[in-house]
């Protein structure tokens, strides 16, 4: 008799339960969607929070060493550089709840194309680099065939 008791009491007390949680937010999710990584396309890139969240109040914004950040109320600019981490993490914390975004640097990296050939009237460079278009070097004052990528 006391399991007949006991089933229905439980269920009873998970549903009071789930009716007070729900007054909100459930579990402190002020996501708006799923969270896509962050892929920075250069050594600065500007974030907006209303792409993450939806009706936010952000009391901090924070990040691994390595990523320098910026924000105010409406974005979130983030500054890398060579000795800045593969992968970050931006870190929000709305209503005492944090929520961690991965942030990965962009890796390219600029690289300057010499060629010296005093008989050579005009040069050019493809590759993947440059989606295989060819792309016309420069001859600076001593010279020197030059073109930065």
């Amino acid at each position: 008799m006391g399991m007949k008791f006991i089933a229905p009491f439980f269920l009873l007390m998970l549903t009071c339960a789930c009716f007070l949680l729900d007054n909100g937010p459930l579990n402190g999710n002020h996501l708006q969607g799923l969270a896509s990584v962050i892929r920075m396309s250069d050594v600065q890139q500007e974030i907006l929070h209303s792409d993450y969240f939806q009706d936010y109040k952000i009391d901090k914004i924070t990040s691994v060493s390595g990523f320098n950040i910026d924000y105010d109320t409406l974005k979130v600019v983030v500054q890398t550089n060579d000795e800045s981490p593969a992968l970050g993490i931006i870190s929000y914390q709305i209503n005492g709840f944090n929520y961690d975004i991965p942030v990965y640097r962009n890796q390219k990296k600029k690289l300057t194309f010499k060629y010296e050939d005093a008989k050579a009237k005009t040069v050019s460079i493809a590759g993947e680099m440059n989606n295989w278009s060819p792309q016309k070097l420069k001859k600076n004052k001593q010279g020197i065939w030059e073109l930065s990528l």
